[in-house]
């Protein structure tokens, strides 16, 4: 069963907790599986999306059994690992805490300009983020606030789709192919983040704060869409703005964008070598990046493998 209510414009000042949320109740699949082949080998990707329904129960026969029948399965998300030790990360728990705040006595009010302050405080308020946000770094309290929405919204922003894959694979004994970020100087990476000039991270926190404005609709339409397994929709009502500007505010940082880049051409590599050496294996891949023009599918089809799905 699928439910969907919508506000009407009148009860905009009304609690959107119970006019704005979309629930999608009972067990649901998501996307069919792409399959991409290469003489007897073959991938299995599965399409996954950031936010979800957050009171959707996943569930596929169909991947289950594809990953019983797997040799190896290749996770989305990566695992980030700190060199350092115990009182050392103590020291780095509260160096982080200084990094996300704003320097000095600033506030997002002194550092915004004043019409994108006021739509920010709208919002702050219509999705009940504390004012203590209004201290934070523009791309720490864009963040806040976009967890804050989807939340309001009935959506979630990390579903249970790996999860309930990777103990799938656990349980059948197949080997998952973790992904490592290794931090080797973190109190640098920390200095770096906290030079980072405010005015560079003020694109990412407007795009988001138009995202939260003017597509919530279309979050939750998508996220809908992922359940039901309508890929149709999902190439029909890419997000974009807000993701380019967000990673384009990586560039501030070098250290963290060669991070990030290196981290996405090891997991592009580790998905076609899981093609080449295993009979048969399953990688989950962002929807985006596999339906994207020049995106994962694309670059498949570049390599002469052959791609089928939906």
């Amino acid at each position: 069963m699928l439910a969907l209510v919508v506000a009407a414009p009148s009860a905009f000042a009304q609690d959107v907790a119970a006019t704005e949320e979309v629930v999608v109740t009972g067990e649901r699949a998501g996307p069919e599986l792409w399959r991409v082949t290469h003489g007897e080998h073959t991938l299995w990707l599965l399409g996954v999306l950031d936010p979800l329904p957050r009171r959707m129960t996943w569930r596929s026969a169909k991947v289950d059994n594809v990953v019983a029948q797997s040799e190896r399965v290749l996770p989305a998300r990566a695992t980030v690992k700190v060199d350092s030790g115990f009182f050392a990360m103590i020291g780095l728990y509260f160096d982080w805490h200084r990094t996300e705040r704003l320097p000095g006595d600033a506030s997002l009010r002194s550092v915004l300009a004043p019409a994108l302050y006021a739509r920010y405080e709208t919002l702050r308020r219509r999705f009940h983020v504390s004012d203590s946000a209004d201290h934070l770094r523009p791309l720490v309290a864009a963040r806040r606030l976009y967890e804050a929405a989807l939340s309001i919204s009935g959506l979630a922003a990390e579903g249970d789709v790996e999860t309930a894959v990777i103990r799938t694979a656990k349980q059948h004994h197949v080997a998952i192919d973790e992904q490592v970020i290794a931090i080797q100087d973190p109190k640098g990476l920390l200095a770096e983040l906290r030079a980072i000039p405010v005015e560079g991270e003020l694109p990412c926190f407007e795009a988001t704060v138009t995202v939260l404005e003017r597509d919530l609709p279309a979050l939750r339409e998508r996220a809908t869409a992922w359940a039901l397994g309508d890929v149709e929709t999902l190439r029909r009502t890419p997000l974009a703005e807000q993701s380019a500007a967000c990673w384009d505010a990586l560039d501030l940082s070098p250290r963290l964008r060669r991070l990030v880049d290196d981290a996405l051409a090891r997991r592009e590599a580790a998905v076609l070598n899981a093609l080449e050496v295993n009979r048969v294996a399953l990688a989950l891949v962002p929807v985006d990046r596999l339906l994207q023009p020049g995106g994962v599918l694309d670059r498949l089809r570049e390599h002469g493998y052959t791609v089928e799905g939906p």
